[in-house]
């Protein structure tokens, strides 16, 4: 192995994406190298001040007296003995305009040293020809002396940008050999990209993250760039902040936090095919050098002390436009890939799996960007084709718990994304999976209702045969979401766990029937039954303590508290509300389902002025969902109707109609009740002709209703009924 190649080379190679330097040079395959190449065109890879001092030379120079040199030197610079057959007239072999041009025109595209002469002469060209000057009489030149070449202006473009970019590199460089002020982006990107590391074959991704701390400090000791900027730089943190910043590059240019990175980096939990918890190794390669939220962080400040990171109080982060440009420019085309794989590997490893990770709404609003980012990215620059099959099954189930975040257009894109990564595999659990979050979306969209059909030959496993439980679920759920509660009560009734020891994963899904049996039990009045079914989910949560039922428990607390009421266990209804409420594991939606349950608590137990505190703290909430929203103003409706405020009472009963509008026309029980509430308001004010109109439409009400299943829909209403009923209210 001969020695590193000098990193200001590659440095300007990699700077100006110059794809044509020889590819053992970009693969560091110096094994390949004979020893006739690099003693006879190779004489400068190495490490030597002369490099550096060449380029501080020339930035050093005045412009005016280095182009007078360069003209009176070109013709030694550049051997003529091949230009003069090229030249039509004798004369031009004296123009140096004419001399440059057909240097790089018959630049070998194969020998290294010559592409890069035919860089210097480019940067020659630009030296000669001042920026902004017409180059219409160097083509004239040119297409009066030279023969047969075809797009001559825009070659010549070509030549002069490219001189220009060396003339920036030039000074650039003499400014850091000179300790001049330079911007801290390009240095910063000059001592994070300086290892040719970065150029190393995707063949080996380990190569990517492994490299020598010995052999990098002897490197960079060497290297000008490194002793003048960054002496006290720790090299092992420069490594990580290095690759850190190209992973960066490759995500959304939204912001950052260290949790994707440290969720990324962790082993994953998922389920296996028997339904058990298993734990899968990261697939983040960078995880096995950023382990740690401390590794993390040092890397991230670093980069900031760079100023190529930029940091907000919140402590996220996000990448310079300029360096992500620069960054994505520099690395080598072949290597866009791996990085594009690595990028969407983190945004989605840092999804939160419900009942396997703890719910972090915070993370979901961070992460959602950079997942379709690199969604796009891996499908129009690769196809999803070029997913390692193993990893397949993790990334659709990943995007399918990525469709529990809000949003009903996020929902379909993650479900429409893991059909189409579907589509390079074939996969009975994943088809399975997916189909059941169509019948989801398709229901919150009011599509037509659908149904999953299922082969129960494939259910051969606990995994699959749990999934084909969430199926049944979603199918129930369009038979509650109409009112067909005995309907809905049978098809919970086909599905039940396989025989022998229950998986945690059907534990899950007979937790989540428990609930939307006991739920349905509750609506058609069977409130004994339905605390039974409650109390089955209740245990089932004591008894699976490495699962996160968070998500659910507010459903569950309310649900059972509600039967509670309905039985008039108000003291124990009050004690279960209040005991969760003193958790801090409720999410924002669920706090306010259970305190909208304990305000009509309370009301139950005439206890109006506790009823009242919570009214006043959700009055101005503007996050309930359509439910919440629909019982806050029953509950609102209801405080006023008591005290005799009927102005009040009138606009909250009003306001609650149009709430219950915006449910499915078979809430006609509850419906029913909001008319009688208006119509016991106008009686009250003497409004006899409003009252008449109201009773009127309450008994086309009452007579399409009377075949309601939900007779007990919204808990509390029952009772309230039978008070504005009674002869004495």
């Amino acid at each position: 192995m001969y020695g590193r190649p000098p990193r200001i080379l590659l440095n300007l190679a990699l700077i100006l994406d110059m794809s044509c330097l020889c590819d053992k040079l970009h693969r560091e395959d110096f094994a390949a190298l004979t020893n006739t190449e690099v003693q006879s065109n190779f004489p400068s890879c190495y490490v030597t001040q002369a490099n550096l001092a060449f380029f501080t030379r020339i930035a050093s120079i005045p412009k005016e007296t280095l182009r007078i040199t360069q003209q009176r030197h070109t013709a030694q610079v550049v051997d003529g003995s091949r230009l003069e057959t090229e030249l039509q007239d004798p004369a031009s072999q004296t123009d140096v305009y004419v001399r440059i041009f057909l240097a790089v025109e018959q630049s070998d595209q194969v020998i290294v040293l010559n592409q890069l002469i035919k860089r210097l002469y480019c940067f020659a060209l630009a030296l000669i020809h001042p920026k902004g000057s017409p180059i219409e009489l160097i083509v004239e030149r040119i297409q009066h002396s030279v023969r047969n070449v075809q797009n001559i202006n825009q070659k010549v473009y070509n030549m002069l940008w490219v001189g220009r970019q060396w003339d920036k590199i030039t000074k650039t460089l003499g400014a850091i050999a000179t300790n001049d002020e330079v911007s801290n982006p390009v240095i910063g990107v000059l001592r994070l990209l300086g290892s040719g590391s970065t150029s190393a074959p995707v063949s080996s991704a380990w190569s990517l993250v492994t490299f020598s701390a010995a052999d990098e400090t002897r490197v960079y000791a060497a290297d000008p760039i490194w002793t003048t900027s960054a002496s006290s730089f720790d090299m092992d943190q420069y490594t990580e902040a290095k690759l850190l910043l190209i992973l960066l590059s490759f995500l959304s240019d939204s912001h950052v936090s260290t949790d994707m990175f440290s969720q990324a980096a962790m082993p994953r939990r998922g389920w296996a095919t028997d339904g058990r918890v298993e734990t899968l190794s990261s697939e983040w390669v960078l995880g096995h050098i950023l382990p740690t939220n401390a590794t993390l962080q040092a890397a991230f400040d670093s980069l900031v002390d760079l100023s190529l990171v930029s940091s907000t109080a919140d402590a996220t982060y996000s990448v310079n436009t300029d360096t992500r440009t620069m960054i994505l420019n520099t690395l080598p085309v072949e290597l866009h890939s791996f990085w594009r794989q690595q990028a969407l590997y983190v945004a989605c490893a840092a999804i939160p799996w419900k009942y396997l990770h703890p719910p972090n709404l915070e993370i979901r609003e961070t992460i959602k960007p950079h997942i379709i980012h690199t969604l796009d990215a891996v499908r129009d620059c690769d196809g999803y084709e070029s997913v390692p099959v193993d990893y397949l099954t993790r990334l659709v189930s990943a995007l399918i718990e990525a469709s529990r975040f809000s949003g009903l257009k996020w929902k379909r894109t993650m479900i429409t994304e893991a059909r189409k990564i579907l589509g390079h595999t074939s996969n009975g659990y994943l088809e399975l999976l997916i189909a059941q979050r169509e019948v989801l979306l398709d229901r919150l969209s009011k599509e037509p209702a659908t149904r999953v059909t299922s082969n129960q030959d494939l259910h051969n496993d606990r995994r699959t045969h749990s999934v084909s439980g969430s199926a049944v679920i979603q199918e129930t759920l369009n038979y509650f979401q109409n009112e067909k509660l005995s309907l809905a009560l049978n098809t919970m009734n086909k599905w039940s766990p396989m025989q022998g020891q229950v998986s945690t994963l059907e534990n899950i899904i007979t937790f989540r029937i428990n609930i939307l049996r006991g739920k349905i039990l509750r609506y058609q009045g069977n409130f004994e039954e339905a605390i039974q079914s409650l109390r089955l989910s209740q245990d089932l949560i004591e008894a699976q303590k490495d699962i996160y039922f968070d998500e659910d428990i507010g459903d569950l607390i309310s649900e059972l508290a509600d039967t509670l009421q309905e039985l008039g266990d108000f003291a124990q209804s009050e004690a279960l509300l209040r005991t969760q409420l003193s958790q801090d594991n409720n999410t924002p939606a669920t706090k306010i389902i259970l305190q909208l349950s304990l305000a009509e608590c309370l009301f139950g137990q005439q206890k109006f002025s506790g009823a009242e505190m919570y009214y006043s703290n959700l009055k101005n909430c503007d996050t309930m969902t359509k439910m919440a929203r629909l019982r806050f103003c029953i509950t609102a409706a209801k405080l006023c109707h008591v005290q005799s405020n009927l102005t009040d009472a009138f606009a909250w009963w009003t306001e609650a109609l149009q709430a219950i509008n915006k449910f499915p026309l078979t809430s006609g029980n509850a419906t029913c009740i909001i008319y009688l509430s208006l119509c016991d308001v106008l009686k009250r004010q003497g409004q006899r002709d409003l009252e008449y109109s109201s009773q009127v439409e309450l008994a086309k009400l009452q007579s399409l209703s009377s075949h309601a299943e939900a007779k007990y829909w919204i808990a509390g209403l029952r009772r309230w009924h039978e008070h504005i009923s009674s002869p004495s209210s």
